[in-house]
């Protein structure tokens, strides 16, 4: 699975410019021509096979920000609901159990303890590293 990052379409654009201009010089240079084909190919493969799950080495990872994001959601419609100000912190019998935004508490696959925090917070996790974490949140500003 690829996990891209926004830039890569930008890198891929890039280094197709690369080996086309390679591929137009190469008519005249071959040596240059190949040189600049190899270059867009190891710039290609640099910006996406990093973020490649090689055998499930961030799996855990990906779940637990994949659970972090459904409990965020659960505490946004908690909050809509209920009427809450972004500075109120739900508790586990807000949001998880029979009836109530998510069945069951979502568990974090490497052992980690989920807190909720505030309304307008990121739930987070206990493990850091690899980072088990949502992303900063953006603050919109008109």
């Amino acid at each position: 699975m690829l996990a891209f990052v926004p830039d890569v379409a930008w890198c891929v654009i890039v280094g197709l410019l690369v080996g086309v201009g390679g591929l137009l010089l190469g008519r005249r240079h071959k040596v240059a021509g190949g040189f600049c084909l190899l270059l867009a190919a190891l710039f290609v493969a640099g910006t996406v096979l990093p973020d490649v799950d090689w055998g499930g080495r961030h799996t855990a990872a990906g779940v637990c920000r994949a659970n972090l994001a459904q409990i965020q959601g659960a505490k946004q419609a908690w909050a809509a609901a209920l009427n809450k100000a972004p500075t109120d912190i739900p508790q586990d019998t807000d949001l998880f159990g029979p009836g109530k935004y998510i069945a069951t508490k979502p568990v974090c696959p490497a052992g980690g303890v989920y807190r909720l925090g505030a309304v307008n917070e990121n739930p987070t996790c206990s493990i850091t590293n690899p980072p088990h974490a949502l992303p900063p949140r953006r603050v919109n500003r008109l």
